[in-house]
């Protein structure tokens, strides 16, 4: 488990140490840096794939990463702490608006650091044979964000009903991951239900069938409570249909 976050030089953010907890909620002002500390994890993505490059082109460059820009930040630094091992980096910019890294090491109980090379431009964490508990932790992390609740969000179209051994990070396959939480984990889909009708009393349970048209589709229905008219996902409250991916994603087997 992530235990600390040591960041600095990244966006808005200066300087952080942040101690984490298994949960662990940011609560601040417009501003504040809770967007960029994300983005920090959106970064980390990047790494498994070695499309750090790729990521940091598509957002602005090297400058929209460095805390005002190359000429106040020459170094953007980050140590990631899980219990006494530890990941770290250092990236500088380069001319042609790129990062290499200068520092790239894992660290196990304390011992003395594993150099994992400098001057590279993708990171090989995802090559490392050093530990693969650490490294599986640091390459298979995600990152949810379920804004989109518009017209067109995934969440509300057809899904193959098969996408359904993870959560998308959009919760665009919602309906058919509930599907198979419901068949395989019946306590843990009822946990849900209870959850969702704490927040929205009208909510009966979901209405979880392959698509009368196509069967190897679903979409998202529901019911209201005493009723078995199924409503589909845009009868929702965005609001609603958010907290219905959180408690899907926290409290899911």
């Amino acid at each position: 488990m992530l235990s600390r976050l040591i960041l600095k030089g990244f966006k808005s953010i200066r300087e952080l140490d942040l101690p984490l907890l298994p949960f662990n909620v940011l609560i601040g002002a417009n501003g504040a840096g809770k967007s960029n500390l994300m983005a920090f994890f959106r970064m980390l993505l990047a790494l498994r794939p070695r499309e750090l490059q790729l990521h940091i082109a598509r957002l602005g460059g090297v400058d929209s990463f460095l805390h005002y820009g190359r000429k106040e930040t020459t170094v953007l630094s980050a140590n990631l702490y899980f219990g006494s091992n530890c990941y770290g980096f250092d990236l500088e910019p380069t001319v042609d608006n790129k990062f290499i890294f200068t520092k790239e090491y894992l660290q196990f109980q304390g011992d003395v650091p594993i150099n994992l090379g400098c001057s590279h431009t993708e990171s090989l964490v995802s090559t490392s044979k050093h530990d693969d508990n650490l490294v599986f932790t640091l390459v298979d992390s995600a990152v949810y964000h379920f804004h989109d609740t518009s017209d067109t969000a995934n969440v509300k179209r057809l899904q193959a009903i098969n996408d359904n051994v993870k959560l998308r990070q959009d919760a665009g396959n919602l309906a058919a991951f509930l599907y198979r939480v419901k068949k395989t984990s019946p306590k843990h889909y009822k946990f849900i239900l209870n959850t969702i009708r704490q927040v929205a009393p009208f909510f009966g349970d979901f209405h979880l069938r392959p698509f009368p048209e196509n069967p190897h589709k679903i979409q998202l229905e529901w019911t209201e409570k005493g009723s078995d008219y199924p409503f589909i996902a845009n009868d929702l409250s965005d609001g609603t249909l958010r907290f219905m991916c959180l408690a899907t994603l926290l409290l899911q087997p």
